[in-house]
């Protein structure tokens, strides 16, 4: 389970003026790593799904809007590795 003190600590947040948006985040990011990969939430989860889910966060909190002027940012590859190696039938990269 990805707990906000985590995600926090994993960012360097250290501060609670976020703790929504944070929390939403997180919510979202499980619910986007799992409809994708098929693996759950939950305490059997790889830790890599863990850190997927952190990364999204961490790249979606950094990068809120959908488009910076003048820059396309892509997720980090980190990210893609990370997701493509819990999702089910694949082997490990």
């Amino acid at each position: 389970m990805i707990e906000i003190s985590d995600v926090k600590r994993h960012m360097r947040v250290e501060f609670n003026d976020e703790d929504d948006a944070i929390t939403a985040l997180i919510g979202a990011a499980t619910e986007y790593v799992s409809g994708v990969t098929g693996v759950l939430n939950d305490a059997d989860s790889p830790k890599s799904y863990d850190l997927a889910c952190m990364l999204l966060i961490a790249h979606w909190f950094a990068n809120r809007e959908a488009v910076v002027a003048g820059q396309m940012i892509k997720v980090p590859y980190g990210f893609e590795m990370l997701f493509q190696s819990i999702r089910p039938g694949r082997d490990m990269i």
